[in-house]
């Protein structure tokens, strides 16, 4: 993957949203759509042959902290893209929220 270099650093949502915008190709999104005015920030985009549901956090603890977690639909996919996954998101869903988190998508790496 193609490395961005910015001037600053990447330190909130804003910025996640930024570096997604130059390599959303390279992570396997054809495509990006408006963001949502309310919920999710991308409510539908098409990623890996199906449609997904997105949300943008700096760091993925922040999906919790903002309680999306209590606004996931039963048979909906969930991509969580941030900049550090600091709390291994989709095995907390999962273990304390019995619910599934479709992929993580850490860019600072």
């Amino acid at each position: 993957m193609k490395k961005i270099i910015f001037h600053g650093e990447i330190r909130n949502e804003t910025g996640v949203i930024m570096a997604f915008s130059k390599i959303h190709e390279q992570l396997g999104f054809k495509n990006i759509v408006c963001s949502s005015p309310v919920g999710f920030d991308i409510q539908s985009i098409y990623y890996k042959g199906m449609n997904v549901t997105v949300e943008f956090e700096y760091k993925s603890s922040n999906y919790l902290a903002h309680k999306h977690q209590t606004k996931m639909e039963k048979g909906r996919k969930y991509v969580v893209i941030c900049w550090e996954d600091d709390c291994g998101l989709m095995q907390k869903i999962k273990k304390e929220h019995k619910q599934d988190i479709y992929e993580v998508i850490e860019i600072r790496k």
